[in-house]
């Protein structure tokens, strides 16, 4: 014992058994306690086997410790080095607290330096540098590393303890693309894993701090704390003790003013000194529904869903899971507001599938990088900007174009199974049906992840004039429903959402078929009717006012003229191949009509000769009768000709309709080859452009200083940090 120092198990020794308590009072943190239990049984081996002379086992101080912030990383460090000094493996066990912005320097070299200074200066102590992985860059994070490598063996005869601390999947990148030599010196099977902190554990530690401060807090009070802090734990980086600290002292700040204006002593904290007064929703959240049209069976599923989950919560079963969804509808139809309403509905108190009642919008074109590995960034950017509320991608079917979009669909369609996002992010894809279907058809995956298809139908004119008679009557502007403004707003809607086409048929018949007109926004186009509309009237009124303010036919005429030069009429490639193949047939049927009765006429004028030559002394009874039998037989030759020519005729148009279908099929399978080889030509000139970057670069060799090229931002910069080529130079200097 005068040699090795006393026995290393906390029944012996006071200082171990002193640092062990404090950590057992500290609320979670089970696998932590288990992880420093094992370090002192692991000493307690060691100090057995060296009593017997026999090989010292392998013991690790350098750790890893993972969580988010709050969790006790720092006090869990200090209890540590206490423990390590109590062991005999630290000389010290003092904890020094650094970030990694520390360590960085400004100039070469500078990181080196302080990196080693601050090894130094920690000898016997426990080194602890939060959000380590910041360091992980191809810059002066990477000598950082480099030099702790270096200098930090890891062997348990060193008089120092390295903590690296920060998120746990950032820093398992670092671990992987920095200098392998760092996982070695910190196991990641060994690392400490910090966890939120329970429901029950927060509500614990908010009930301990509130004594600590001498503020009384009833049940009720501590119930609607610790729902409040749940409501929290979905956001990204929740704080856990922190959010405690926060929530205590902004309730006891509360209460105090409240106490300070009715001359009460004793501070004791109400209902509404710890409720976010944000999340109290004075309706029911659906409002923004009246605004649109042909939503009442979605409103009736917000509503039934709403309604299940408060019964179930009430009833105390599971809650319905958090579903995503898809969209599908054209551009004005209300896909956006309906987001933003199931956001709020559901982050409500009394439903509270959703953290926070914010919707982050993003197009396909957003989440598409420029290079390979861009797109993965900007979907866990969006991600992680909706964490606990709703994620909306519009245009979401331009994900299946190119490699970047599909690299972008892939990366979103992982992260939905994350833990972190996991029923606690809705991602609401939305877009044009056709497209849409064709996007997920292509991917199973995405298909599986997104509970219900909604589908947004177009409003038609009397929708179109009702939201303007709503408008103008919040805005205080007479418009009667039945007048003949209404009616040339209808008509107006009418002409601007879609118009008549005319169609021969085979037959030779007329008819009329409603087109789409191309760019028809729905209520978008309509918001921009109304304001045209208040333009053409304050240019009417401007000076001479009106004893009611109301909208007259030209104000309606002058709009709706305004919008329809923005939206001329189109037919598609189709629809016109059809008509002139209708045309064609009618063009055909008539000529031979044409024929057929010319040949009739002359074939009459040589019966008439050849009856006067031949019968010129026969009576005019004898020629009756003649007459009699001739024209039946005529009438039975005319009909037998018109059935031949309509068989025929049937014949050649089942031909020409077949032939259409072929040419239309080849020209679309045409297209689709052309737009496909488009892509990949561009797809394999960007490859090929990054080769003949890098090949430059290899030719021009390292920079002046001798470091290597790395990529960053609109070119390339050298390890020393001093140089830069920008890739417009490179494209200079390549002949692009």
């Amino acid at each position: 014992e005068d040699v090795i120092g006393p026995d290393p198990t906390p029944e012996h020794n006071v200082e171990l058994r002193l640092a062990l308590n404090e950590l057992d009072r500290m609320h979670g943190l089970h696998k932590i306690k288990v992880e420093i239990r094992k370090i002192i049984d692991l000493n307690v081996e060691n100090y057995h086997r060296e009593i017997k002379s026999d090989k010292i086992l392998e013991l690790k101080k350098n750790r890893l410790f993972w969580g988010n912030p709050g969790t006790g990383k720092t006090t869990v460090a200090a209890i540590y080095g206490r423990i390590l000094k109590a062991l005999q493996l630290l000389s010290n066990g003092e904890v020094v607290l650094k970030t990694a912005s520390d360590f960085i320097g400004s100039a070469v070299g500078e990181s080196v330096n302080k990196t080693a200074t601050a090894l130094a200066m920690c000898k016997g102590k426990v080194l602890v540098i939060d959000e380590a992985y910041n360091l992980d860059d191809n810059m002066y994070g990477k000598q950082v590393i480099d030099t702790i490598v270096e200098k930090v063996s890891g062997q348990a005869s060193e008089d120092i303890a390295v903590v690296l601390a920060g998120y746990e999947r950032e820093m398992q990148k670092m671990l992987r693309d920095q200098n392998p030599g760092l996982s070695s010196r910190f196991d990641p099977a060994s690392a400490f894993h910090f966890e939120d902190y329970s429901d029950a554990a927060l509500m614990r530690i908010f009930k301990a701090k509130c004594e600590r401060d001498g503020l009384y807090a009833h049940a009720i009070v501590l119930h609607a704390a610790a729902e409040r802090l749940r409501r929290k734990r979905n956001l990204p980086r929740f704080g856990n003790a922190r959010e405690v600290d926060i929530l205590v002292s902004t309730a006891q700040a509360k209460a105090i003013k409240r106490n300070r204006a009715v001359g009460e002593t004793l501070v004791e904290l109400v209902v509404q000194d710890v409720i976010d007064p944000t999340a109290i929703n004075s309706g029911d959240g659906l409002g923004p529904l009246e605004a649109l049209y042909k939503v009442e069976w979605i409103r009736e599923r917000i509503v039934k869903m709403q309604r299940n989950i408060k019964v179930a919560r009430r009833d105390k079963r599971p809650v319905p899971k958090l579903e995503s969804y898809i969209f599908v509808g054209n551009s004005g139809t209300g896909k956006t507001t309906v987001a933003r309403v199931m956001a709020e509905v559901l982050s409500s108190p009394d439903v509270n599938l959703l953290s926070k009642p914010e919707v982050v919008v993003r197009s396909a074109s957003d989440l598409k990088g420029a290079y390979i590995g861009k797109a993965q960034e900007n979907v866990r950017s969006a991600m992680e900007a909706a964490t606990g509320g709703v994620l909306f991608i519009d245009e979401a079917y331009d994900l299946a174009g190119g490699p970047y979009g599909q690299e972008a669909l892939t990366q979103l369609v992982n992260m939905m199974t994350e833990q972190q996002h996991l029923n606690k992010t809705m991602v609401i894809l939305a877009g044009y049906k056709t497209d849409m279907d064709q996007m997920l058809s292509g991917n199973q995956g995405a298909r599986s992840r997104f509970g219900e298809t909604w589908e947004f139908p177009d409003w038609d004119p009397d929708d179109c004039a009702g939201f303007i008679c709503k408008s103008a009557e919040k805005d205080g502007i007479f418009l009667v429903p039945d007048s003949s403004e209404m009616h040339a707003l209808r008509e107006g809607f009418k002409a601007l959402s879609g118009f008549d086409v005319e169609v021969l048929e085979f037959d030779g018949r007329r008819s009329t078929e409603r087109q789409a007109r191309p760019g028809w926004a729905n209520a978008r186009d309509v918001v921009a009717v109304y304001d045209k509309m208040m333009a053409a009237r304050n240019d009417r009124v401007c000076d001479e006012a009106e004893e009611m303010p109301r909208f007259v036919a030209t104000d309606v005429q002058t709009a709706i003229n305004e919008m329809l030069l923005h939206r001329p009429e189109g037919l598609s490639r189709r629809k016109m191949h059809e008509d002139a193949s209708a045309w064609f047939h009618l063009t055909e049927h008539l000529n031979l009509n044409i024929q057929r009765q010319q040949q009739q006429q002359q074939q009459d004028a040589v019966r008439n000769v050849e009856r006067e030559e031949r019968f010129q002394d026969v009576t005019d009874a004898i020629d009756e009768t003649e007459a009699a039998v001739c024209l039946p037989t005529e009438e039975e030759a005319a009909k037998a000709e018109e059935k031949d020519f309509e068989s025929k005729s049937e014949q050649d148009k089942e031909r020409l309709r077949e032939e259409d279908k072929r040419l239309a099929k080849e020209e679309d399978e045409r297209l689709q080859r052309q737009l496909q080889a488009a892509k990949d030509e561009a797809a394999r000139r960007a490859v090929d452009l990054e080769q003949r970057k890098r090949q430059k670069l290899r030719q021009m060799s390292n920079c002046p200083m001798g470091f290597m090229w790395y990529q960053v931002s609109g070119g390339w910069r050298c390890g020393g940090g001093s140089h830069y080529v920008s890739d417009a130079s490179l494209d200079r200097e390549m002949g692009n």
